[in-house]
């Protein structure tokens, strides 16, 4: 597959859905999955907001790379476009959490009236329960039958 239509279908994925796999492992490099809710900025920087007490959150603060999945669980059997990534996670700091909720405002209150006012950015540095997280790439791939494309941000537009 050429790198223009695996950018539109990996373009197309993250745009159409709302969640992610998302794969931490321990210092001892036990594995773990959990499911996100993600938003993504214009750069595709992915945002994510949890608990710092779960099991991927404690995870990330042992060790920071992580890969994840998006797929539509809708497509036929055969046809399996997705994007896998993986990447390196950062717990924001205080001056960067605002335009981060805002971000996540954006995709999750889309459609409605001044979204990024939803979520108090303080509420999302310590010493709150919850965090935002960054998961900036290091490599993205879309996988389809035609098998697995590397990808940059610049090729999804």
């Amino acid at each position: 597959m050429d790198k223009e239509t695996a950018g539109r279908i990996a373009r197309s994925l993250i745009e159409g859905n709302k969640y992610m796999v998302l794969s931490t492992c321990d210092s001892s490099a036990k594995p773990w999955a959990a499911t996100v809710f993600y938003a993504h900025d214009r750069d595709y920087n992915f945002y994510f907001i949890s608990a710092i007490d779960t099991l991927h959150a404690k995870n990330i603060i042992e060790n920071p790379n992580v890969a994840f999945v998006i797929f539509d669980s809708h497509t036929p059997i055969g046809r399996y476009d997705a994007v896998q990534a993986s990447g390196v996670v950062e717990q924001l700091n205080r001056q960067d959490v605002p335009a981060a909720i805002d971000t996540y405002c954006r995709k999750l209150f889309s459609g409605t009236e001044n979204p990024g006012a939803r979520y108090d950015p303080m509420n999302y540095t310590e010493p709150a329960e919850f965090r935002i997280f960054r998961i900036r790439l290091e490599h993205i791939y879309t996988t389809s039958e035609e098998r697995r494309t590397e990808i940059s941000p610049k090729d999804m537009g």
